[in-house]
Protein backbone atom coordinates (compact mmCIF):
# COMPACT_ATOMS: atom_id res chain seq x y z
CA UNK A 1 0.00 0.00 0.00
CA UNK A 2 1.35 3.44 -0.95
CA UNK A 3 0.27 6.67 0.62
CA UNK A 4 1.40 10.02 -0.78
CA UNK A 5 2.18 12.49 1.97
CA UNK A 6 3.67 15.95 1.78
CA UNK A 7 6.73 17.01 3.72
CA UNK A 8 4.64 18.88 6.28
CA UNK A 9 2.32 15.92 6.75
CA UNK A 10 5.28 13.61 7.34
CA UNK A 11 6.73 16.08 9.84
CA UNK A 12 3.41 16.18 11.70
CA UNK A 13 3.25 12.40 11.86
CA UNK A 14 6.82 12.15 13.17
CA UNK A 15 6.04 14.79 15.79
CA UNK A 16 2.77 13.14 16.83
CA UNK A 17 4.38 9.72 17.08
CA UNK A 18 7.27 11.08 19.11
CA UNK A 19 4.87 12.84 21.45
CA UNK A 20 2.76 9.70 21.85
CA UNK A 21 5.87 7.66 22.64
CA UNK A 22 7.05 10.29 25.11
CA UNK A 23 3.73 10.29 26.92
CA UNK A 24 3.73 6.47 26.93
CA UNK A 25 0.38 6.26 25.16
CA UNK A 26 1.57 3.70 22.63
CA UNK A 27 0.57 0.15 23.39
CA UNK A 28 3.13 -1.47 21.12
CA UNK A 29 6.55 0.17 21.31
CA UNK A 30 8.02 -2.19 18.69
CA UNK A 31 5.41 -1.15 16.13
CA UNK A 32 5.93 2.51 17.00
CA UNK A 33 9.70 2.17 16.51
CA UNK A 34 9.23 0.52 13.12
CA UNK A 35 6.77 3.19 12.08
CA UNK A 36 9.11 5.94 13.22
CA UNK A 37 11.98 4.57 11.12
CA UNK A 38 9.68 4.26 8.09
CA UNK A 39 8.48 7.82 8.53
CA UNK A 40 12.03 9.13 8.81
CA UNK A 41 13.01 7.25 5.64
CA UNK A 42 9.97 8.61 3.79
CA UNK A 43 10.80 12.11 5.00
CA UNK A 44 14.39 11.76 3.80
CA UNK A 45 13.21 10.59 0.37
CA UNK A 46 10.76 13.50 0.16
CA UNK A 47 13.50 15.96 1.12
CA UNK A 48 15.74 14.63 -1.66
CA UNK A 49 12.88 14.88 -4.15
CA UNK A 50 12.19 18.48 -3.11
CA UNK A 51 15.88 19.40 -3.39
CA UNK A 52 16.01 18.00 -6.93
CA UNK A 53 12.83 19.88 -7.84
CA UNK A 54 14.23 23.14 -6.44
CA UNK A 55 17.44 22.65 -8.39
CA UNK A 56 15.50 22.01 -11.60
CA UNK A 57 13.29 25.05 -10.96
CA UNK A 58 16.37 27.23 -10.47
CA UNK A 59 17.86 26.00 -13.75
CA UNK A 60 14.63 26.72 -15.63
CA UNK A 61 14.38 30.16 -14.00
CA UNK A 62 17.98 31.02 -14.94
CA UNK A 63 17.47 29.89 -18.52
CA UNK A 64 14.28 31.94 -18.84
CA UNK A 65 16.06 34.97 -17.37
CA UNK A 66 18.95 34.64 -19.81
CA UNK A 67 16.60 34.13 -22.77
CA UNK A 68 14.57 37.21 -21.83
CA UNK A 69 17.71 39.27 -21.33
CA UNK A 70 19.03 38.29 -24.75
CA UNK A 71 15.69 39.03 -26.41
CA UNK A 72 14.99 42.37 -24.75
CA UNK A 73 18.28 43.51 -23.27
CA UNK A 74 16.40 44.19 -20.06
CA UNK A 75 15.87 42.33 -16.83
Amino acid sequence: MNVDLTQSELNELVYALGFAKLEARMLRKDVADKLESKLYRALAVENVRLEKQLEQDNIVHDMNFKRRYIETGNY
